[in-house]
């Protein structure tokens, strides 16, 4: 079910229309609140229904109806490996509707993405959806019907607490069966490639005093945590 509001706001003589949307989908209640609401906030998904991903210092949660699946994402510490790769999308999530634990042809979303000094919240990388075979940036309401919404805080320009929902259509998954992978990987600094960092630490600390060294290293190297989900299940 989607419900659309509109707000007509008049400021310095000018007219503008100002479109929400805000899409809400039942889901079972023993995993959500009866209903999801994408907006980032997580308030529709019950405390119970998050696991800790260690290797990637996040808390995930996954739900579907009959139509979408639902994940979402919440990270309240080392945030500067998911800004560190934001060019090619900070948390690259990869799901194989095939069963396999493998990220090729899986369906994979990178986000949030960036240039080198800002966030930009309202595009994703998106790949393996349909007949596209290479990443490209699409905005956060697209033809694929993929949805991302994001709640995040900073503290000056680095990010504080981060918290995302997606709704993805369950044909973009294509699931052979019952069972699929979702993996969640984090590239940080190393996002080109498995080799060296680019950047020095003195680099990189030298920043901003403010740096957790702990959150620095972290960033360093890539990381990632393998799922499997039965469907059947959720």
């Amino acid at each position: 079910m989607q419900n659309l509001s509109f707000k007509i706001c008049v400021k310095n003589k000018l007219t503008c229309l100002v479109l929400r949307l805000i899409l809400v989908f039942i889901v079972p209640a023993s995993i959500c609140k009866g209903q999801i609401i994408v907006d980032g906030k997580l308030n529709d998904w019950n405390k119970s229904s998050f696991s800790f991903d260690s290797n990637n210092t996040l808390y995930y949660a996954i739900a579907k109806d009959v139509h979408n699946l639902y994940i979402a994402i919440k990270k309240d510490e080392k945030l500067i490996k998911v800004t560190a790769s934001k060019t090619i999308g900070g948390i690259q999530l990869f799901i194989n509707g095939q069963g396999e634990r493998d990220t090729i042809n899986a369906l994979n979303i990178g986000y949030p993405v960036g240039s080198s000094s800002k966030l930009d919240f309202d595009q994703f990388f998106l790949n393996n959806a349909g007949d596209l075979k290479k990443p490209r940036l699409h905005s956060i309401y697209n033809d694929f019907g993929i949805t991302v919404a994001v709640q995040a805080t900073f503290d000056n320009e680095f990010l504080k607490t981060y918290s995302c929902e997606y709704r993805i259509p369950i044909e973009s998954i294509n699931p052979r069966g019952k069972e699929i992978w979702i993996c969640f990987m984090l590239k940080g600094l190393r996002w080109k490639g498995k080799g060296p960092s680019p950047y020095g630490m003195g680099t990189i600390v030298s920043i901003s005093k403010d740096l957790n060294k702990d959150d620095v290293y972290d960033a360093m190297d890539w990381s990632y945590t393998w799922i499997k989900v039965d469907l059947s299940k959720l």
